[in-house]
């Protein structure tokens, strides 16, 4: 059997081919300039546009030319860009408005740039709008200096709603943003083509005779406006956000705590206060904005205190909900807005409100079919089923939402939306605070900047391919224009520093670094030395070798610093690296986790015994390599497969050097040892030496291979006599079989596990697998097979007591998109969450579980090959091919 290893992470990596990116800002796949997002249809044509030191520009006085202005000046020297009274053939960039030949979008456009000029036509001023965000894109990412290729372009959105969720309330008690930097990332997200802004203020809303005495550094009427025009210019509708059953849209009201009920801090509705205060707020906020829709959210309502309330338990809550929810629905249709709902409990989520004695049924009838059902689909695999089941009950107006805590999510919810013909998309950040809002902020997530580029591709064009077919780093691509390029150490020549003497591993054959071939190894050479740095990669025998340091006691790696001496005087310096893991995926369970880590520094010692130090932040600067994209503080350099299919990214950490006149005598690369994350240097490189650095050097040998400790597995549960004692499963009326598979990679007995048709929204299947003896376990391996992976949301795995009353859990694996057979192996340390507490050695169980999103049809899952090791072993998930 041939074990070909995939990290499966948090964000998934589709793998493309090789080396889909080279650069962090390549080209379109057409070939002509990288446009996100990707237009419909490009056709290059011979020639070129020599771009003049003044641009004249001819449009219709409702399009504000500002943006091209600005692009222009900043991209060609000495250009401006203005508007011109000549006619419009005497201009060399038109904008017009016609309807002959053009797209029926009002967004849509055409673009042809000839030898003699551009030409912007559209039946509407939005997609003249587009068309210049378009041509801005192609502006910073020409690769002649002074020139644009000639194209012809045309294109349309795929989706009428392209939209992001903004939370301008005070999530994780930071301060109030700033407006005008608010503004500014809407005039970005315009630039991507967004033209939705669904806009959460809660209590900082500036309502006039306002009650919420308490609040402080709130938004005043000024601010508003200002985040109006902003949306305005960009052609964005507002889409006000305001839950009407939880209650921290209200938390700094004075008598909050009269209000409120329960725990989770909703509403009560049994409150006569309640129902006059959440009027106010929406008739005041729907005035002020003028949307056309209202989003009221209706969401999670069975996590509200409906039976801890006396006054609450008495009543019906359905009629209590009406009771609030039909004078909101009239102040909204007085107005002409369309309220706006999430699906969950209407829509296959009901089950858990009735099981606290919630029949909603009928509320959304109160409401009329014309509402807008909202569906939220968070996992990397979103089904039909939702959104066919909303379409059934005879609401029409479908609406999805995606998360950009998963890229993968990010690029197919988009695509299902297009295919379901719905209305739309919205991204959300819920909690996390969006780096582009506040870099300080500790639960800021980079992890956002491709998610937000992704969802603004695959919204306007919801094509099939990938993310990872883009030729460029979303991270870097938002980052640059939020706020200009990355600082680049580079501003002359560049001498690579050399690190023979300390490179330590070569990166073949361990299961935490990338398999690279020779054939790689040697288009990684070529893209390195390409680079600015120049950077010289150390290769022996054709496997690219590596300097990494320890990040856990058991991964093997050298534990002690590296130094590297220089002795010489240097604007800066830049480091190709990475990071492997060894017991961790790239995210943790929880996104409220989600956080930074340093997992090493480079120090960087001047000849006078001063210093400097750059951390090594994880996520910030320095990334998994198996993950598809950068991160927010370094840009990309070269992205592929290695041999088994497994993605890699590199990246290179510029550093500017603060005292360019001291001699810098070494740099030293340490790691913290502890994060379960080991840092990787391939290669580094000095800017504007004033003579070469001295570096390490010496003779090249292949350093030995990681030092494990040796691993034994034993068998932890047959099947070849049947159902182990103990071995059970519950739930969706399962049938367990014990059946011997064809396809098994063992070619033994296996687990089957047989879910029937039309599974209920996120309800879960679960195999209980005895433990005979546990007290060797250090790593369980198992083999698994889903014949349908799309049904599946998430799988879990727990150590238990035998009543499962105690246990460990093991969570956020995901399964890629294939139904293949998976060796999945999870070391003990993985099993950190604990529900009551048993003791790893103790462990009785092993549960398997799963839980599945609605999908239409059966589903078989099979699991077989039980073991653990005595040793333990990466944490991952590995593709198994039973023909080998």
């Amino acid at each position: 059997m041939k074990t070909i290893a995939m990290a499966i992470v948090g964000m998934i990596c589709c793998t493309g081919s090789l080396f889909a990116n080279a650069v962090a800002i390549g080209h379109h796949r057409d070939g002509g300039p990288l446009i996100v997002p990707q237009p419909q249809e490009l056709n290059l044509r011979h020639g070129a546009f020599a771009l003049p030191e003044t641009l004249s520009v001819a449009a219709p006085q409702e399009l504000d030319i500002a943006p091209l202005a600005e692009v222009y000046a900043n991209t060609v020297t000495g250009g401006v860009a203005e508007r011109t009274k000549a006619m419009k053939g005497k201009a060399l960039c038109r904008f017009e408005l016609t309807k002959w030949r053009v797209p029926k979008s009002p967004e849509g456009y055409t673009c042809a740039v000839t030898p003699k000029g551009i030409t912007v036509r559209s039946r509407d001023v939005r997609g003249l709008y587009y068309g210049m965000q378009t041509l801005n894109m192609m502006l910073r990412h020409r690769d002649a200096a002074e020139s644009l290729p000639c194209c012809a372009i045309t294109d349309e959105p795929d989706l009428q709603m392209r939209g992001l969720l903004l939370q301008l309330n005070k999530c994780w008690n930071t301060p109030l943003f700033d407006m005008d930097r608010v503004c500014h990332v809407i005039d970005v997200l315009g630039a991507l083509k967004y033209n939705t802004l669904v806009v959460e203020f809660a209590d900082n809303f500036p309502f006039e005779d306002s009650p919420f005495t308490k609040r402080k550094g709130t938004y005043n009427r000024q601010d508003i406006e200002k985040f109006l025009a902003a949306a305005k210019r960009n052609h964005m509708e507002v889409i006000p956000y305001f839950p009407l059953i939880k209650g921290y849209a209200l938390e700094n009201h004075p008598d909050w705590d009269e209000l409120r009920d329960g725990k989770r801090g909703v509403y009560c509705l049994s409150n006569p206060k309640i129902q006059p205060l959440i009027e106010k707020c929406i008739r005041e906020t729907a005035d002020f904005i003028k949307p056309k829709c209202f989003h009221i959210t209706l969401d999670e309502m069975e996590l509200a205190g409906f039976p801890s309330c006396p006054k609450c338990k008495a009543a019906d809550p359905k009629q209590l909900l009406l009771n609030h929810l039909l004078p909101i629905k009239k102040i909204l249709e007085e107005r002409g807005i369309t309220p706006i709902v999430y699906q969950d409990q209407f829509f296959g989520c009901a089950e858990p409100s009735a099981q606290r004695g919630l029949d909603l049924r009928g509320v959304l009838d109160a409401l009329g079919t014309d509402t807008v059902i909202n569906t939220w689909e968070y996992w990397c695999h979103p089904s039909d089923a939702i959104g066919t089941k909303i379409r059934k009950a005879g609401f029409n107006n479908l609406l999805y939402m995606s998360f950009a805590i998963d890229l993968e999510n990010s690029w197919r919810l988009p695509v299902l939306a297009s295919k379901m013909n719905a209305m739309g998309n919205i991204l959300t950040y819920w909690s996390m605070v969006p780096p582009a809002l506040d870099w300080s902020a500790t639960h800021a997530m980079p992890g956002f900047y491709p998610s937000t580029i992704a969802q603004a591709n695959y919204c306007w064009n919801a094509h099939d391919a990938p993310f990872t077919q883009i030729p460029m780093d979303g991270a870097v691509l938002l980052r640059e224009l939020l706020d200009g390029p990355l600082p680049n150490a580079f501003r002359g020549a560049a001498a690579p520093l050399p690190l023979t003497g300390a490179v330590n591993t070569a990166l073949h054959g361990d299961p935490v670094l990338p398999e690279l071939d020779a054939a790689t190894v040697a288009e990684l050479q070529r893209i390195a030395a390409a680079d600015p740095a120049r950077f010289n990669l150390e290769v022996n025998d054709g496997t690219l070798m590596a300097t990494v340091l320890s990040g856990y006691k058991y991964d093997g790696f050298a534990k002690e610093p590296v130094t590297i001496p220089v002795n010489t005087i240097t604007t800066g310096a830049s480091f190709l690296m990475t990071a492997a893991a060894f017991t961790t995926f790239a995210y943790p369970t929880s996104v409220y986790e989600l956080k930074y880590i340093d997992i090493g520094a480079l120090k960087f010692v001047y000849a006078d015994g001063t210093e400097e130090e750059l951390p090594l932040s994880y996520r910030r600067n320095i990334n998994e390599w198996n993950s598809c994209v950068g991160t927010n503080c370094c840009r990309l350099v070269a992205r592929g497969n290695d041999r088994n299919g497994a993605l890699f990214t590199l990246c290179a950490i510029d550093w500017r050097n603060p005292f360019p006149e001291k001699e810098l005598q070494k740099i030293i690369l340490s790691s913290k040892g502890d994060t379960f994350l080991s840092p990787v240097l391939f290669a580094a490189s000095l800017s504007d030496t004033d003579k070469t650095p001295t570096g390490l050097n010496g003779a090249l040998n292949v350093p030995p291979p990681v030092n494990r400790a040796p691993i034994t597995l034993h068998n932890m549960v047959s099947f070849e006599n049947g159902v182990p004692k103990g071995t059970n499963a519950q739930g969706l009326g399962i049938k367990t079989f014990i059946c011997e598979t064809v396809d098994d990679p063992q070619r033994g007995k296996v687990l089957e596990l047989r879910l029937p048709d039309g599974c209920p929204y996120l309800s879960r299947a679960f195999a209980d697998i005895p433990l005979d003896n546990s007290d060797d376990l250090a790593s369980v391996v198992f083999d698994i097979k889903i014949d349908t992976p799309q049904a599946v949301f998430r799988p879990d795995f727990y150590l238990t007591n035998r009543d499962i009353s105690k246990y460990l859990n093991a969570t956020g694996f995901y399964l890629d998109v294939d139904d293949q057979w998976h060796t999945v192996c999870i070391p003990l340390s993985r099993f950190g969450k604990s529900g009551g507490g048993v003791a790893p050695k103790q462990a009785e169980a092993l549960r398997i579980a799963f839980f599945m999103q609605q999908w239409n049809g059966p589903v078989t899952i099979r699991v077989g090959n039980f073991s653990y090791s005595d040793g333990v072993m990466p944490c991952r998930v590995n593709v198994t091919d039973p023909a080998k």
